[in-house]
C-alpha cells in the first residue's frame, strides 16, 4: 500500500518526507502509532502544501541524560540506542548494560553480540543501535477486476495509424458476474523493543463502480436482471435490451434501452432507442436513431435514397451507399462511402491495410518451422509450391493494376453514379482479395522455405503480413453527396463531395 509519505529518523530529529498526494488519515494513524507527540493540525497543513520530495520537521529528539551508560528508547519504541560515556581503555560490566535494558523494559530484538563488541572495544560509543523491533507490514489495498471494459469511442493513435475496437452491445443474463473484488488485507502485526504488539496500517477498501440493476453480495457484483451493460460516467449499469432475431421489413420500434437486431432492416422500418442500436445484417433503407448512444451496422448501409442513421455517439458500418448519416462523435468505415450526406461531430476514420516487416526473431522462427515442414513433405508436393506462388504473384499484379487504374480515374467518375458505385464495390472486393492472396503466398513461402524460387525466395526474409489501421479525415462542416474511400496505392483518403452553404449547416 502506498500512502505517499515516509517517517524519517535522523541523528537529532524526526521528519515526514512527502512523496506525492498524502493520505492524511493514514499519516495521522502513523504519527499516533509511533508515539510522535506533534501538533497534528499544523503538520497536516504543511503536508498539503508540500512538494514531492520535501521533508517536514516533526520534533527534536530529547537530549541524552548524563551517565556512564545511557540507554535511549526511540519515541516510536522500535529501536534502543546505547551510549557509553567512558575513557579509552575503560571497561564496562555487561551486567550493568543488562540492568539498563531491564530498567528501560527493552526485551525484544536485543543484539547481544553488538553489545559485547561495543564493551570489548573499551572506547566511547554514541547512540549505537543495540535493539530493533519488528516493524509491521502494511496491508494490501483491495482491487477490483471488471468483467467488461468501458469502450473507447475514439480511435487511439499509434506509431503508424490508429487502433480501434469495433463497438457492440454486451448482453448479460441475470446472475452474470459484472465485477470481482479482491478484498484488502489487514497486514502483518509487528513488535517493538518493549515487546508490545504494533498494529499495521490496514489496506484500503474499494467500492464497486456500479449502479442500477447491478447487485453486490460480498466481493462480487452481478447483474440483477437480463439486459445489456452500459456505462454512465464510468459507473456500470444494466439497461433494457430488446432483441429481435429475424429480419424487419416494416413497423416501428421505440425502446428505452438498447436494440439488437440479428437480421436485416428494410426500408419500411423506423427504430429509435435511448442507447445503442446494433444490426447484425444490412440496413436497406429505413431509419435508425440512437438518442444517447451509437449505431453499429455489421452488414453495411444501403440507403436506396431512404436510409437515415442518427446517433449521439459513433456510427459504424463496413460501407455506406446513398444514405444520410449524422454522428455526434465519429464515423467509422471499413471500405467506402458513396453519394451520401454526412454530418460528423469529430472525425471520419477509414480502415486501411498496411505492410510491416517481421522482427529478426520471428523470421528465424518462421524459417526453422519451414525447414522442418520441408523435411516431412514429398517431392511431388514441393513442386506445386513454386507454380502456385508464381500464379498468385501474377494475380496480385493484375489486381494492383486494376486498383491503381480506378484510383486514378476516381474523381473523373463524379456524376456517373452507377459506374462509380460499381467500381467502388469492385475496389473493396479487390482489396479483400489482395489481402487474401498475399497471406496465401506468404503461407506457401513459409512452408517451402523460399528455395529455388528466384527473387520470390526473398519473401521468407521479408515476412509480409498485414494489420489494420485507421486514417483520419476531419470534416470542417457538413457535406452532401460525398464519396470517399481509401486509396491503397497512395495510402491516403480520396474524397469528393459538395459542401453545404453555411446557412444550411445548422440542424
Amino acid at each position: 500500500m502506498s500512502a505517499n509519505f515516509e517517517i524519517v529518523e535522523t541523528f537529532d530529529a524526526y521528519y515526514v518526507r512527502v512523496n506525492g498526494k498524502v493520505d492524511l488519515n493514514l499519516l495521522s494513524q502513523e504519527l499516533k502509532r509511533q508515539n510522535l507527540d506533534v501538533d497534528v493540525s499544523k503538520i497536516m497543513r504543511e503536508v498539503v502544501n508540500a512538494k514531492a520530495g520535501q521533508e517536514i520537521f516533526l520534533l527534536s529528539k530529547p537530549s541524552e541524560p548524563e551517565g556512564k551508560i545511557v540507554l535511549t528508547v526511540a519515541p516510536g519504541k522500535m529501536s534502543a540506542l546505547l551510549t557509553l560515556n567512558i575513557r579509552p581503555g575503560e571497561k564496562v560490566p555487561l551486567d550493568e548494560v543488562f540492568q539498563k535494558l531491564k530498567d528501560k523494559q527493552v526485551v525484544h530484538g536485543v543484539n547481544l553480540e553488538r553489545i559485547k563488541t561495543l564493551i570489548n572495544l573499551k572506547r566511547p560509543a554514541f547512540r549505537e543501535l543495540i535493539a530493533a523491533g519488528d516493524p509491521p507490514e502494511p496491508g494490501l489495498d483491495a482491487s477490483i477486476a471488471y468483467t467488461y471494459d468501458q469502450p473507447n469511442l475514439d480511435p487511439i493513435p499509434v506509431a503508424d495509424g490508429f487502433t480501434y475496437e469495433p463497438g457492440h452491445i454486451i448482453p448479460v443474463k441475470e446472475g452474470d458476474v459484472i465485477a470481482q473484488r479482491t478484498p484488502f488485507t489487514l497486514g502483518v502485526f509487528g513488535c517493538n523493543v518493549l515487546g508490545e504488539i504494533v498494529h499495521p496500517l490496514p489496506g484500503r477498501n474499494l467500492e464497486f463502480k456500479v449502479g442500477k440493476s447491478v447487485s453486490v453480495k460480498g466481493n462480487t457484483a452481478f447483474a440483477a436482471r437480463d439486459g445489456a451493460v452500459i456505462w454512465q460516467d464510468r459507473v456500470i449499469e444494466i439497461t433494457d435490451l430488446n432483441t429481435i432475431t429475424e429480419d424487419l421489413s416494416q413497423g416501428a420500434i421505440k425502446a428505452k434501452g438498447m436494440v439488437l437486431i440479428r437480421g436485416n432492416v428494410g426500408p419500411g422500418v423506423h427504430v429509435q432507442a435511448e442507447n445503442d442500436v446494433e444490426i447484425s445484417g444490412t440496413l436497406k433503407g429505413g431509419t435508425v436513431v440512437s438518442v444517447n448512444g451509437s449505431v453499429f451496422v455489421r452488414g453495411g448501409i444501403i440507403g436506396q435514397g431512404q436510409a437515415i442513421v442518427k446517433a449521439a455517439g459513433n456510427v459504424e458500418a463496413p460501407f455506406i451507399e446513398d444514405a444520410v448519416i449524422e454522428a455526434g462523435r465519429n464515423l467509422i468505415i471499413d471500405k467506402y462511402i458513396f453519394d451520401s450526406s454526412i454530418s460528423v461531430g469529430k472525425a471520419v476514420f477509414f480502415k486501411t491495410v498496411k505492410e510491416f516487416t517481421l522482427s529478426d526473431k520471428e523470421k528465424r522462427k518462421l524459417k526453422a518451422t519451414a525447414e522442418k515442414k520441408e523435411t516431412a513433405e514429398t517431392s511431388a508436393s514441393k513442386h506445386t509450391y513454386p507454380e502456385r506462388i508464381k500464379q498468385i504473384s501474377r494475380e496480385i499484379k493484375t489486381l494492383e493494376r486494376e486498383m491503381k487504374s480506378f484510383a486514378a480515374r476516381f474523381k473523373n467518375l463524379t456524376g456517373r453514379e452507377q459506374e462509380l458505385r460499381e467500381q467502388l464495390v469492385r475496389y473493396a472486393e479487390q482489396t479483400d482479395s489482395l489481402n487474401q492472396l498475399r497471406q496465401e503466398r506468404q503461407s506457401l513461402v513459409d512452408q517451402w522455405g523460399g528455395r529455388g524460387l528466384g527473387i520470390l525466395g526473398l519473401l521468407v526474409d521479408v515476412g509480409i503480413a498485414f494489420q489494420t489501421r485507421y486514417e483520419e479525415l476531419v470534416l470542417e462542416q457538413r457535406v452532401t453527396h460525398a464519396t470517399i474511400f481509401h486509396n491503397y496505392h497512395k495510402n491516403q483518403v480520396a474524397f469528393t463531395g459538395d459542401q453545404l452553404p453555411s446557412d444550411m449547416t445548422q440542424d
